[in-house]
């Protein structure tokens, strides 16, 4: 069984790079977003890549984050 890890926090985009011969399988990414200088209001997206820059898939939540509000989201299971 795989050990569960906790990737990086910072700002976004975020990149993180394995380690020779290790994989990684998301069961949940959760990520907090900041709107306070937003003009409007918008989709806080979360796009996983590939190693290799291939783009694997680009989850969005069901509803939109208001300028000027803050929101922590979840996105999984995959």
């Amino acid at each position: 069984m795989a050990t569960p890890i906790s990737v990086v926090q910072g700002t976004a985009p975020v990149t993180y790079t394995l380690p020779q011969g290790q994989t990684f399988v998301p069961e949940v990414i959760t990520a907090q977003f900041n709107g306070a200088s937003a003009a409007a209001a918008f989709w806080p997206c979360c796009s996983v890549y590939s190693q290799d820059g291939r783009l694997l898939g680009r989850f969005i939540p069901p509803a939109t984050v208001a300028a000027g509000d803050t929101a922590e989201v979840t996105y999984g299971p995959f």
